[in-house]
């Protein structure tokens, strides 16, 4: 996440995420040009595979799996990553895949 989309997130207690400097366009990993979080897959601090999924939130996207999503990503890690679907194992793919294509198409 680059500092200007950090600045923007509400302050969570043992919650975070990585922070690159901000540039003008926002360009970040975490946000798309525009600096909206966008879907993608998310690698955890304690190496689970969840996706990012843009929601209408305080924090402009979600955690999420099959099963659960967690705004902001509040309770489920102490920090994540995105990373390129190429890194993801397919099981973890095949497992939520679906999640990244429903987000697309509600955005």
């Amino acid at each position: 996440m680059c500092e200007r989309c950090a600045a923007d997130m509400p302050n969570v207690d043992g919650d975070s995420v990585q922070v690159a400097p901000a540039d003008d366009d926002c360009g970040c990993e975490f946000c798309d040009e525009s600096g909206i979080a966008r879907a993608c897959y998310v690698l955890t601090s304690d190496g689970r595979v969840l996706v990012q999924i843009p929601t209408r939130n305080p924090w402009g996207f979600s955690l999420a799996d099959e099963d659960q999503t967690w705004p902001g990503g509040v309770g489920i890690a102490e920090s994540w990553t995105t990373v390129s679907a190429s890194i993801v194992s397919k099981e973890d793919r095949d497992r939520l895949e679906w999640i990244l294509k429903a987000s697309e198409v509600a955005s």
